[in-house]
């Protein structure tokens, strides 16, 4: 099964239970690619996380199902929609349809249609992505964690984590480290690396360096990164938008070129080089732990 085919069987089993219950590790349930990277690859060309798009898919019909079917009790369509309770479900039908379900029901105000997506990538051409594979042994990592809400809000809360670090390290260059922080810093090399972590509907990023010594310290967490054969692609442009494109390109371009990979893992990396982040020349990279499938 490749990419696409991938998605499409996501989409496939959301829709076959619209009405019934479904656990999300279903929705990935045999496909040869981890949850994590079909979690973000379908969030990248769908726009919507997969729960997203079975929450709106289920809010739409339920929106239809009392716009036609008027004597439906509420209460019958919220746990049909998989709320369980009529309040829960009348808070998240306004703020979907932008009216209540009663007034819905009653017909005094529209419900917002949210039709079927159908994953349509067109793959013409020859593969122009810059990228290489390269096996690397386990390592260890320490920097700074912090979580982010989603993926859609990865592409500002990610860049704003990076404006924090970089004015707490403005001196180092000048004066060398001073403080516990400013040392761990200065010795891991702590900024090399951007480590993003699959949480679910979640995402934990990483600004972290090579663990060498020191730095154990409340502020700062160590992970071991497992051995892993990655796919590092090259990305030269200012940040964050060289990176942002790039990492849109490996879902939408890269993998339906490459049906012979999957990707594996929880977590995909960012590597960046020493320089000015702003230049149009500059060089950073994205590195995602593939596999070829049996």
């Amino acid at each position: 099964m490749n990419w696409i085919e991938c998605l499409q069987s996501m989409i496939d089993v959301m829709e076959n239970h619209l009405q019934t219950p479904l656990e999300e590790s279903q929705i990935y349930a045999g496909l040869p690619y981890s949850a994590a990277h079909l979690r973000k690859g379908f969030s990248i060309v769908a726009g919507y996380s997969p729960i997203e798009y079975l929450r709106s898919r289920r809010l739409a019909c339920a929106g239809q199902t009392l716009w036609n079917e008027p004597d439906q009790k509420i209460l019958d369509v919220a746990l049909e929609a998989g709320y369980d309770s009529a309040e829960s479900f009348s808070r998240a039908f306004k703020r979907f349809h932008n009216a209540t379900a009663l007034e819905v029901r009653q017909h005094k105000a529209r419900p917002r249609l949210f039709l079927r997506l159908q994953i349509r990538i067109s793959v013409q051409g020859g593969d122009t992505m810059n990228y290489t594979t390269k096996t690397i042994p386990s390592f260890t990592v320490i920097g700074l964690c912090e979580p982010v809400a989603d993926a859609k809000q990865s592409y500002t809360e990610i860049p704003a984590m990076w404006s924090r670090f970089s004015q707490r390290c403005a001196r180092l260059t000048e004066n060398g480290p001073q403080t516990d922080f400013e040392k761990a810093v200065w010795t891991n090399n702590i900024g090399e690396f951007g480590l993003c972590f699959d949480k679910g509907e979640t995402i934990e990023y990483m600004i972290a360096g090579k663990y060498r010594e020191g730095g154990d310290t409340q502020e700062l967490s160590r992970k071991t990164i497992p051995a892993y054969t990655w796919a590092i692609f090259d990305c030269y442009g200012p940040l964050p938008g060289a990176l942002q494109a790039v990492n849109e390109q490996i879902f939408t371009e890269w993998l339906p070129r490459h049906p012979e990979l999957s990707l594996i893992g929880d977590l995909s990396v960012e590597w960046y080089s020493m320089g000015d982040p702003a230049s149009p020349n500059y060089h950073s990279q994205i590195w995602i732990p593939i596999q070829k499938k049996s």
